[in-house]
This record gives C-alpha cells, structure tokens and sequence, in this order.
C-alpha cells in the first residue's frame, strides 16, 4: 500500500483510505482522509461529485495553461480538506 499511495500522491490524485474492521487506522493514512462505514463512503461520493465539478467549472472558464501541476495539487489539497472536513476528522 505504500507503494501506491507514493505513486498517488507524485501523480497528484485525491486519496481515501477504506479501513475495514481494524481497530485503528495507522498513523501515516491520518494524512489523508479515511472512511470506515457506508456513511462514509456517501460523502466521500458526494464530495467527488461537487469537487469535480468545481473544479471542471474553474477550468472552463478558466486559461486553460492555468490547468498545470499547482492547479491540480491545489484541487487535490482542495479535495482532501473538504472530504477530511465532512469525515469529521480536522
């Protein structure tokens, strides 16, 4: 899992952690959001569903040379704020 979580994160892609039955969710996944129930996995589809869109929006109408690795890192970072702010886990 390291190993694609590195990868993930070099490519600038939105990460979520699905923990079943463990006891605690390790240190080194509290960086990203976590979901632990079916709840949790509503708002995590929810919150792709408006982030995307937000962010399709901006591009649209946006200079499309603005669409660089900082604007994807900024949706990234943008993504992962809401969804740990939805989770409860800020």
């Amino acid at each position: 899992m390291p190993f694609e979580i590195g990868i993930a994160t070099e490519l600038e892609y939105p990460l979520a952690t699905y923990a079943v039955d463990i006891a605690e969710i390790p240190d080194y996944l509290r960086k990203w959001p976590y979901l632990t129930s079916d709840r949790d996995l509503e708002i995590y589809a929810n919150t792709v569903e408006k982030q995307e869109r937000l962010f399709l929006v901006e591009a649209a109408v946006s200079d499309f040379r603005r669409l660089d690795p900082a604007h994807r890192r900024t949706y990234v970072n943008s993504f992962h704020r809401v969804l740990k702010g939805a989770l409860g886990q800020i």
